[in-house]
């Protein structure tokens, strides 16, 4: 086989950049959850626009669940809701209650996303947090606003640049406002991610995310990293994404 010579080699690259990002795209417009009216808030559901918490049970308010640790999940940039229905049913047991936190994060600013969730940390205070994707950056940076202490799980966290955002136009801020401020904030020379004093954090990647490569996901208060073999939204389906999940809240009550 002939080898690709360097140009060819950038050509089939970006050729492979431009694909995922078009899937990335469809993904979002027509991920029902999450298409937008006019007024900017989501069709499905209430158009307040205050985030909203979701649970997949409406348990009663016994003493087994208050005694339940209290969980939260926070979705990425325009995952519909019922993609992170299985990763809620398999960790809602009899030690955890996972709830959802949702936002419109089509088109909505990362400032104004981390704002929200740092309102809703101060106020809930929940016992663990896992996030998915750019909900990682939101937790890092409220949970920060929010002096929150505790266990953090992030799944697929793009803690560098994404190579996938370049080629996103900068006017384009609906639907990619949230990616754009991501790839702005990385890209300055003077930032860097603050220190969450008394948070202890496992990162979980995938082998097969073309979006969040598993180079992005590296950052050195990183205190547990996990590999697996899962693309970027696969991960969401996973049981052994779960237990790893689970497992890494629990263990700081044993």
């Amino acid at each position: 086989m002939r080898a690709l010579s360097s140009g060819n080699h950038s050509r089939v690259f970006a050729s492979h950049e431009l694909r995922t990002l078009r899937r990335l795209i469809a993904l979002q417009l027509f991920s029902r959850s999450y298409l937008l009216d006019r007024r900017g808030f989501a069709v499905s559901g209430s158009r307040n626009p205050v985030a909203r918490v979701e649970s997949t049970k409406h348990a009663a308010h016994s003493q087994a669940t208050l005694d339940k640790r209290r969980l939260l999940i926070v979705h990425g940039f325009g995952v519909a809701t019922c993609v992170f229905r299985p990763l809620l049913q398999r960790l809602n047991d009899a030690a955890v209650s996972a709830q959802l936190f949702r936002y419109p994060s089509v088109g909505l600013e990362l400032g104004e996303i981390v704002s929200r969730l740092s309102k809703y940390l101060e106020e809930s205070r929940p016992d663990a947090i896992i996030a998915h994707s750019l909900g990682c950056i939101a937790v890092w940076l409220a949970a920060h606003d929010a002096q929150r202490r505790g266990r953090l799980v992030f799944l697929a966290p793009p803690l560098k640049t994404l190579p996938v955002t370049r080629l996103i136009p900068s006017m384009m801020r609906f639907p990619f406002a949230p990616l754009l401020d991501h790839r702005a904030l990385f890209s300055a020379s003077a930032f860097d991610l603050p220190t969450l004093s008394g948070c202890t954090i496992r990162t979980i990647s995938g082998r097969n995310d073309y979006l969040v490569p598993i180079s992005c996901t590296r950052h050195p208060d990183v205190t547990d990293a996990r590999m697996t073999i899962h693309t970027h939204n696969s991960m969401l389906f996973s049981r052994r994404v779960a237990d790893l999940s689970r497992d890494w809240i629990l263990s700081e009550i044993s």
